[in-house]
């Protein structure tokens, strides 16, 4: 995973199942974020090398308006969250609130699809 980091340039993020990767992962991956699913739980099974996790995937039925079919549900941790988007928090004397907020728009068929900095929000 250490090459794939270096040779692509992005950091990289391990997803797995709870049950293995309590039963088969070790602490040389530790370093790597941990996007871990467990369905039906309200939270993922403990294990010996990761503390905490960063996505947890509790479902692979949850439903979204307009999108047929089964859809995996996640919950992000918030602090990886803000992590890997790099926000600062803005106080309200802060001179940042006065810039003006820089995204892109654009429609896909009866979607609006926003781009903020890199992150994509669908359907807002």
């Amino acid at each position: 995973m250490s090459e794939v980091q270096i040779r692509s340039g992005h950091r990289v993020m391990l997803y797995t199942g709870a049950s293995f990767a309590r039963s088969y992962l070790g602490s040389k991956l530790a370093e790597f974020p941990l996007w871990v699913a467990h369905y039906g739980a309200t939270t993922p099974m403990a294990n010996s090398t990761w503390d905490k996790w960063a996505t947890f995937q509790y479902s692979q039925t949850g439903k979204v308006a307009g999108i047929s079919g089964n859809v995996d549900m996640n919950e992000m941790d918030i602090a990886f969250w803000h992590v890997i988007t790099e926000v600062k928090r803005i106080e309200e004397d802060d001179e940042d609130m006065t810039k003006p907020l820089e995204y892109d728009a654009d429609w896909k068929g009866d979607q609006l699809v926003l781009s903020l900095n890199g992150l994509f929000h669908k359907g807002c």
